[in-house]
């Protein structure tokens, strides 16, 4: 976002069905409802990360954006570039995120170095009114107009060889609409990723949406 968007999100993404923006400390999901309808909003709000957390572009893709929009020139850009992916260097102490699409969902790796405290990554979910985890393990984010499925994907660490092994994850409600990330058996001398993903179903019959976006 280079003042094209009247926003405070650093890079804006479309796909999987949604519009995503990557804002200081927080992902926004616009959700789209019935025809032109307004949609819904909901926010996934990192509790206590580090304000002052770079958001950064990695992985430039080829080709870039140009934005003229509205009738005052002051505004419009040209060749904004776009990226595969958006991370969040040192969300927590330890702690990076990196922010993508994959086919028909966002996918959101969190990013563990060895030592750091996995238990402060603590997202609170604005907008969504329940936030519920089914005996599959899947985490539900349910809105006014659909849900937000959520799987803990794949986990695994990385040995100090570069070799690595899975481990499990569990996506835990924390109440009032908040939720935590836990990988039993961890062993924090290592580096451990871990993949979530989000895909968006409404309740008036659409799917996850169009394939695969980018961000700019």
């Amino acid at each position: 976002n280079l003042g094209q968007w009247d926003t405070p999100a650093r890079f804006v993404g479309r796909g999987a069905g949604m519009t995503v923006r990557a804002e200081p400390g927080a992902i926004s999901l616009q959700l789209p409802g019935e025809g032109k309808g307004e949609g819904v909003l909901v926010r996934l709000v990192f509790e206590g990360a580090r304000a002052e957390a770079a958001i950064v572009g990695d992985g430039r893709l080829s080709g870039a954006r140009h934005f003229f929009l509205g009738s005052d020139p002051s505004r419009w850009r040209s060749d904004v570039a776009v990226y595969a992916r958006v991370l969040y260097r040192d969300l927590y102490p330890g702690i990076d995120l990196a922010l993508r699409f994959d086919g028909a969902a966002l996918e959101y790796d969190v990013l563990v170095e060895p030592g750091a405290d996995l238990s402060r990554v603590v997202v609170r979910c604005e907008g969504a009114t329940a936030v519920e985890r089914e005996d599959s393990g899947r985490l539900v984010l349910r809105t006014a107009l659909g849900v937000l499925s959520q799987r803990a994907g794949r986990t695994w660490q990385v040995r100090g060889d570069g070799g690595e092994f899975n481990r499990s994850c569990r996506l835990v409600p924390l109440g009032e609409q908040r939720f935590g990330l836990e990988v039993p058996g961890r062993d924090a001398s290592l580096a451990t990723v871990i993949d979530p993903s989000l895909t968006w179903s409404t309740y008036l019959g659409g799917g996850s949406g169009p394939p695969p976006g980018d961000v700019a």
